[in-house]
C-alpha cells in the first residue's frame, strides 16, 4: 500500500525539486519513531558453548562431498 501510494506523491510537486525529497524524508523519519520509543526487555541468551577445534565428521562428509561434484 505504501509502495503504490508513494506514486501519487508526484501529483504533490515537481519531481525536479527538492520538496519531494524532504517530505519522504519526514515520512521516513516519523515511521521510525515508534520504534525508537518503544521499550522492550533484552532477550535472555543461552550459555555459550565453545568453539570445538576439531570437525565432526559430518562436517569433513560435506566439505568431501561438495569437492566431489567437481568436475
Amino acid at each position: 500500500m505504501g509502495l503504490g501510494g508513494g506514486q501519487f506523491l508526484l501529483l504533490l510537486a515537481e519531481p525536479q525539486g527538492a520538496s519531494l525529497f524532504l517530505l519522504g524524508a519526514i515520512l521516513i523519519g516519523l515511521s521510525l519513531a515508534p520504534l525508537a520509543l518503544m521499550r522492550s526487555n533484552m532477550p535472555d541468551f543461552p550459555d555459550i558453548q565453545p568453539v570445538r577445534l576439531c570437525p565432526t565428521l559430518g562436517e569433513a562428509g560435506s566439505v568431501s562431498g561438495d569437492f566431489a561434484r567437481i568436475e
